[in-house]
């Protein structure tokens, strides 16, 4: 089980890289309805928070040419596959970081956008963390957390199965949209049902 919760919150070594390489694949329909949500934003900087494979920072690439791209991971395994999976990226600016969601090491309000796809649920404290991507993110900024998961009852099974397994810690969407002030954030929640799919977008006042 620890083996298991190792390498998806923490990718590491070989098994590390062929985990990430199937979230490459498989995330991608998933990163890409996040993203959907967000056709009335402009951001010109991107944070990616676990960034892991790089998916998410690839499909924002593609959407926002012009936005300067950062990824962080807990795992230097992550960073390092990202760098070589997406050099064309490295090459025109994109810089990846080790660190943790709780203790991010930039300046309060450093980008317009900061998003997060498949990684909350391994974060040590949700609480800190939610605060933190929420302190780097600028004045007028959307926030963006997206996951294939989140606790509905036609797929409890499966989700607790998943979170025995692999150390996933679900949590409600509404539970997680009262993690933030009302008086500093406006927030919408979007769902898939039938796919137990979940993205909360966040807007800063």
């Amino acid at each position: 089980m620890d083996h298991g919760k190792s390498q998806f919150g923490k990718p590491t070594g070989i098994q590390g890289r062929e985990v990430m390489e199937r979230m490459n694949m498989e995330h991608l329909p998933l990163t890409q309805w996040g993203i959907s949500m967000l056709a009335d934003v402009s951001p010109l900087s991107i944070l990616d928070v676990g960034c892991g494979g790089g998916i998410g920072l690839r499909q924002a690439s593609i959407v926002w040419k012009n936005a300067r791209l950062t990824g962080v991971d807990i795992s230097e395994d992550a960073l390092a596959f990202c760098s070589e999976m997406h050099p064309d990226l490295i090459d025109e600016g994109m810089e990846l970081v080790r660190a943790g969601a709780e203790d991010l090491p930039f300046d309060d309000g450093s980008f317009d956008l900061v998003m997060s796809f498949e990684s909350y649920f391994f974060w040590d404290d949700l609480r800190m963390g939610m605060e933190e991507l929420g302190r780097v993110l600028s004045p007028g900024g959307t926030m963006l957390i997206c996951s294939e998961a989140y606790p509905h009852p036609d797929f409890r099974e499966r989700n607790e199965e998943n979170a025995r397994k692999h150390g996933l810690k679900l949590l409600d969407p509404d539970e997680m949209v009262r993690m933030l002030p009302r008086e500093l954030y406006e927030s919408s929640i979007h769902l898939l049902e039938d796919r137990n799919w979940m993205s909360v977008v966040f807007r800063k006042r």
